[in-house]
């Protein structure tokens, strides 16, 4: 019985072969490790309305690619958006608080009429409307429920625009083209997931932003895995003013339980806490200027008295307090940090200090650095 022979097949040869592909791929396995090493991955979290989209866009500007002429005029119909929203909710809340236009002035329920009938999303004002936009800044009922705005809710963005418009049509026109500092303090309220990567010294930076309302909350689970450093982000200027997605809950209170969720979860263990107490300017007008205490809303009774001589420091150093006793763990990576996320040099100022914690921490979990 014959038998077929095949020619002899070197086995060391493949053994070879095989070692070879084996380093290879861990080689490559190596480097993508190491190049993970150096990705930084921060999650801004935080209640609506804290300002954690105007830090992500701030930091855009400042350490990013920034805003071109073309992205800038995209936004411009957001901007106007803005603007004839605001003016929208003064309205409503001036029938909710009770409060009526001038009697007998005619160019003032005339206003009223046009900026209500504004539909769709314009990139612009008609000259009729922006007419309208500074007739009711001149009534006196109109600008009475302005001032009432912890009341309701008003965006902060607002406020300038409305200044901004008195240049029109230079701002707000035609012709016009929103600014930089348009583009990142318009309010575009954020659902889902918006990612933001940057290059600094060297160190890539991912930036994850997700929504603040409690509807989008459900969707933070999938950011949780291998996150370098959390940023919470919350307003120092909103302690006497409730949710917008529900006006019995106090803003303060709900970022408070928010925190406490956030901080002492199992997903968090071993990462990194930074809170940023942002809206300072706005804190500080509100609290110095307009003499608002901090327990005007009741659920805050042992807050300190205002005084003759409001002491902004005195208040934010007991808000923090709030923060930091809910924290369980004692030796956990925490850090403060007061900001105003519309300033850009207050951001980089903040950032860059806060940069040097984030990037220590991860050395000493890659390894390199030893406590």
């Amino acid at each position: 019985m014959g038998a077929i022979c095949a020619r002899g097949v070197d086995s060391s040869r493949i053994l070879l072969t095989e070692d070879a592909k084996n380093k290879r791929i861990s080689k490559d396995q190596q480097q993508a490790q190491r190049h993970n090493d150096v990705i930084i991955k921060l999650l801004l979290l935080g209640t609506g309305d804290s300002g954690k989209t105007t830090l992500r866009k701030q930091l855009k500007h400042v350490y990013g690619d920034g805003f071109s002429e073309t992205s800038r005029k995209q936004l411009a119909p957001v901007i106007i958006q803005n603007v004839v929203d605001g003016y929208k909710d003064v309205l409503k809340a001036m029938g909710a608080l009770g409060i009526k236009l001038e009697a007998g002035n005619e160019k003032s329920r005339d206003a009223a009429d046009v900026i209500r009938n504004i539909t769709g999303q314009p990139s612009y004002l008609t000259p009729e409307q922006a007419k309208a936009c500074m007739n009711l800044l001149d009534d006196d009922g109109f600008a009475l429920t302005v001032s009432r705005k912890s009341e309701y809710s008003l965006q902060d963005c607002w406020a300038t625009f409305i200044q901004e418009l008195r240049n029109y049509p230079t701002w707000g026109g035609e012709h016009w083209i929103p600014s930089t500092n348009d583009c990142v303090i318009a309010r575009v309220r954020t659902s889902g997931i918006i990612e933001e990567s940057f290059l600094l010294n060297g160190v890539q930076f991912r930036i994850f932003d997700v929504g603040g309302q409690r509807a989008e909350r459900r969707k933070w689970i999938h950011q949780f895995d291998n996150v370098t450093t959390v940023i919470f982000v919350m307003s120092l200027s909103e302690y006497d003013q409730n949710l917008y997605e529900d006006n019995t809950k106090n803003r303060l209170e709900e970022a408070l339980e928010l925190f406490d969720e956030i901080v002492n979860s199992k997903w968090f263990i071993n990462t990194s806490m930074l809170l940023f107490m942002n809206k300072r300017d706005l804190f500080e007008k509100k609290y110095v200027e307009d003499r608002v205490p901090l327990n005007v809303s009741g659920c805050f009774p042992d807050a300190p008295d205002i005084g003759e001589r409001p002491n902004p420091k005195v208040a934010i150093d007991y808000l923090t307090e709030l923060f930091r006793k809910r924290i369980r763990d004692p030796n956990k990576d925490f850090s403060v940090f007061v900001t105003t996320a519309c300033n850009p040099e207050n951001v980089q100022r903040v950032f860059d200090e806060a940069k040097m914690k984030i990037l220590k921490k991860n050395l000493v979990q890659s390894g390199f650095v030893m406590v």
